[in-house]
């Protein structure tokens, strides 16, 4: 019975996964659809929107801008009219003002004579001084014979000294000639007023811009913003001109140049005017509170899935009790056999494992007929460090030595082991003397890094001897690793016999080999 169940364990297993993941993905397929159409849903009610506030300020700014107009159409009339220019300057200004210039936001309606001279003012029977032949609504009627309305760039007035736009009309003499203009000034502080009522969120902004691309009027407001171009923009006159082609009203996602925020614009053309407005929502802002309902339903689904696959895996953990288990005894059994093979203070291997490897490499480098070296290391004054510093300190010692032989051993073959104490050995299979002399200086050299300071030895801090041994193909022949093993140790005996802190090559003639500086 054990058995059929264990046979049958992974087609179950198998079974039960695939029906907790088609549960899981139906979920998050059902929330993430529910998720995308709340999405969608706000970006299309910020839209939405937009738009109608669009359109409200549309008809808002025409209807000023109609008005104003009207007034200026009347004067225009009006100075036409015979008789109107013989009036004293009170009944005339009466005639032709007739309390159009009294608005709030409104500044004063001047007629201009050929030269830009103020000959008639709406603020006084006698005219203000002034001359405006330099604005560029006076040199617009001067060259073009168009007699509509022109609508001007904002500048600074200088008789109302605060920032405006010039509405204006062209007047002719009989013969078609330039005779002047009536023109009327605008406070932006209107629109500064009128955006300032809306609400558009913390990024919002809403900007009241001309065909070219120059900037009117924008909220959140600046007064550098004024007169800005921002034609190569997204939200700007090249842009727009084309999407004017189009339609007069429409809404497309973009980068505003003035703050770098994007949003989401709709805009509007104010009637047959030169002027557009723009209304932007901050992407963000549109979002925000469809992410706040993004966290909450994804927390929900994330615990639904969890609680589903919980129920996946505890069925699976009954099902597969006994299967666990016994792969639980094997991993034991490999831990135990890495255990028997490991020395527990440094990692590295103990002297049973290395004694086996040696006999192992030993044996195949006969076969290869290649050489095999070994290094014996002995940390130097070890006992005085003992001594001084304590044994949980030593330990400490013997844990860096051995992340220092680890780290210098790249090969799959080479094998480092604690031999006993403070004495380590390294086996280092196909390698010959000069092989075995760059192992061990990286081993000096890894050990200096770590600078452990050791006051009881000469040099001031924990330093290693090192003798290292070559057997070539034919001495493997006529000897043993034990041999091998017994002239590395000779070698670091020499080392040590040598002042320590140095590596000595066995070698029969007892040279000293290779020393490092202190």
């Amino acid at each position: 019975m054990i058995a059929a169940l264990a046979a049958a364990m992974p087609a179950v297993t198998g079974l039960l996964t695939a029906t907790g993941v088609l549960v899981v993905f139906g979920l998050f397929a059902a929330f993430g659809y529910v998720l995308f159409d709340a999405r969608n849903l706000a970006w299309r009610e910020a839209g939405q929107s937009a738009s109608n506030i669009a359109r409200a300020l549309d008809q808002e700014i025409a209807r000023n801008v109609e008005l104003y107009h009207l007034s200026l159409q009347a004067v225009r009339d009006g100075l036409r009219t015979p008789g109107v220019a013989e009036l004293s300057p009170a009944l005339r200004n009466l005639v032709l003002f007739d309390r159009a210039a009294t608005a709030r936001y409104l500044g004063s309606l001047l007629v201009l004579d050929a030269a830009g001279n103020i000959v008639i003012d709406s603020a006084s029977p006698i005219p203000r001084k002034g001359n405006f032949s330099d604005r560029d609504y006076f040199r617009f009627h001067r060259d073009n014979p168009d007699p509509g309305l022109h609508i001007s760039h904002p500048f600074q007035s200088r008789l109302e000294r605060d920032y405006s736009f010039g509405l204006s009309l062209r007047l002719s003499n009989p013969d078609g000639s330039f005779a002047g203009i009536v023109i009327g000034t605008m406070r932006l502080a209107l629109f500064h007023e009128m955006f300032g009522d809306i609400s558009l969120g913390p990024h919002g902004a809403i900007t009241l811009v001309m065909t070219d691309g120059t900037i009117l009027m924008r909220q959140p407001f600046h007064y550098e913003d004024v007169g800005r171009n921002i034609a190569a923009s997204h939200a700007g006159g090249d842009d727009l001109a084309h999407r004017l082609a189009v339609a007069r009203s429409g809404l497309f996602e973009g980068t505003a140049v003035v703050d770098g925020i994007t949003r989401l614009f709709a805009y509007s053309q104010v009637a047959d005017y030169p002027l557009i407005v723009h209304v932007g929502f901050c992407v963000e802002d549109i979002f925000a509170g469809w992410e706040q309902k993004a966290l909450t339903l994804g927390l929900m689904a994330l615990a639904l899935c969890a609680a589903t696959v919980a129920l996946v895996f505890l069925f699976r953990h009954e099902l597969g009790a006994r299967l666990h288990a016994e792969a639980r005894l094997q991993e034991v059994n490999r831990e135990l056999a890495k255990l028997a093979r490991t020395d527990a203070l440094t990692g590295l291997g103990n002297r049973l494992h290395f004694d086996q490897a040696a006999e192992s490499e030993w044996n195949r480098a006969m076969r290869g007929q290649s050489s095999i070296a070994m290094l014996m290391l002995d940390a130097d004054w070890f006992k005085a460090y003992n001594d001084r510093y304590g044994h949980p300190e030593g330990d400490r010692v013997l844990r860096a030595l051995g992340a220092c032989i680890s780290e210098c051993l790249r090969r799959a073959g080479d094998l480092g082991a604690r031999y006993g104490g403070e004495e380590f050995a390294v086996l280092l299979p196909a390698t010959d003397a000069a092989g075995a002399l760059q192992v061990a200086d990286k081993i000096h050299q890894a050990l200096q890094q770590c600078a452990i300071e050791h006051a009881g030895s000469p040099i001031g801090r924990v330093t290693v001897s090192i003798g290292a041994a070559v057997a070539a193909p034919d001495f493997i022949h006529g000897g043993d690793v034990a041999g091998l093993l017994a002239q590395a140790d000779q070698a670091l005996y020499r080392a040590k016999q040598n002042g320590r802190n140095r590596t000595v090559l066995f070698q029969e003639a007892a040279v000293p080999g290779l020393a490092l500086p202190i």
